[in-house]
């Protein structure tokens, strides 16, 4: 991936929606970047809001070109965070793990999350607008009893433009080597894959069940042991995990 292409905004509804807007005109390249200093109808998974307090969080969306396109689109996923884990710890955040299939977590609180969403062409997967929201220095999450910030975690207030400097070299490595380091992206996952042969509880729909994640196919699904210990695959747009502990 060429040099990033920063565009920075006072504020946006969604920056992935923005994004997603200029791939249809056709006025948008590989490596741009869209920053919000206030996002106030950011989404996270399946339609939820991602609630930021104005100039006290990150938000942010690249759009990606693959050439050749992707068979894979889990693949991206694994490489942003990786990239985003390895920014992380040069931040110092404490006990980083990730919430499947996104949620990037410090101590069992949430930090941040990554929102992809691909533009197929012949069942391939071509480009992509990848959103990322990290929770800076904000103090109080209202009614989010699982929200973290780098503030609360480390003690000290971040300048918004040096960390997104930070994340933006560490993810340009993984972007642009998608397949060849894919294996490893894939190991590295696993590992930091939150609460890992610990029982846990998810949900479809009304129901609630307890299994043990064991790890992740290659196509993102969660493999999991359920109370008889018979392995089943999870699907995120069907099950959710939940952060009670």
């Amino acid at each position: 991936m060429s040099n990033f292409n920063i565009i920075k905004l006072d504020a946006i509804a969604s920056t992935n929606d923005e994004l997603k807007l200029l791939h249809r005109k056709g006025v948008v390249k590989d490596g741009t970047v869209l920053w919000a200093k206030h996002q106030y109808a950011g989404r996270g998974q399946r339609e939820k809001k991602w609630i930021s307090e104005e100039n006290k969080c990150l938000t942010f969306s690249i759009y990606k070109v693959f050439d050749p396109p992707l068979g894979n689109g889990f693949s991206l996923s694994k490489a942003v965070t990786v990239g985003l884990f390895r920014a992380l710890q040069e931040l110092s955040v404490p006990n980083l793990e990730v919430k499947w299939p996104n949620d990037i977590l410090s101590a069992n609180s949430k930090i941040g999350g990554i929102l992809i969403e691909n533009f197929y062409r012949k069942k391939t997967l071509f480009a992509s607008v990848i959103g990322i929201g990290l929770n800076i220095n904000q103090e109080v999450f209202e009614n989010l009893p699982e929200a973290t910030s780098l503030f609360l975690k480390c003690q000290k207030k971040y300048e918004l433009d040096w960390v997104l400097e930070i994340v933006l070299n560490h993810l340009k490595y993984p972007l642009d080597r998608l397949i060849e380091e894919d294996a490893f992206f894939h190991t590295y996952f696993e590992k930091k894959l939150w609460r890992k042969n610990q029982l846990s509880e998810f949900s479809k729909g009304k129901e609630t069940f307890i299994a043990t994640p064991i790890g992740i196919t290659e196509s993102g699904a969660l493999r999991v042991l359920d109370e008889n210990d018979n392995e089943k695959l999870l699907y995120s747009h069907s099950y959710q995990m939940k952060y009670k502990v």
